[in-house]
């Protein structure tokens, strides 16, 4: 998702920048709002993400092409922690999907994975 990062000579601030045509399954847009929304509700739910929260001064949306994380301190694992491949994953999802509570099910499932199964087909997913 992220075409790129830049981290200011204090390792305080990181900016990242999507890429451009991001789309979720349902053909909205991927934005900075999206991201910083999936983000915040994603880090009280992870021991990492609780770890970067302690850490985090601010996350804000940056247009609709970027956000940034600004630390309190240097946190060395951030790119670590967002990228982790195991539970719980800081999966992008459309804000408008998101409910406002942390502990409240999420009710409508739509990913901004590049590719998705469309159909299932004897025991194999299929596109």
């Amino acid at each position: 998702m992220v075409d790129g990062v830049h981290t200011s000579a204090d390792g305080l601030t990181w900016e990242f920048t999507l890429r451009p045509g991001l789309t979720f399954h349902d053909g909205a847009p991927v934005t900075a709002a999206d991201c910083v929304a999936s983000l915040r509700r994603w880090m009280p739910l992870d021991s990492m993400g609780r770890m970067l929260a302690a850490a985090t001064d601010s996350i804000d949306a940056k247009g609709v092409g970027g956000f940034t994380i600004t630390l309190k301190h240097p946190f060395p694992l951030m790119l670590d922690v967002l990228g982790k491949p195991n539970a719980a994953v800081p999966f992008i999802m459309p804000a408008r999907i998101l409910p406002p509570g942390r502990a409240d099910r999420i009710k409508e499932i739509v990913g901004s994975v590049r590719s998705r199964s469309t159909r299932h087909d004897g025991g194999r997913a299929t596109r």
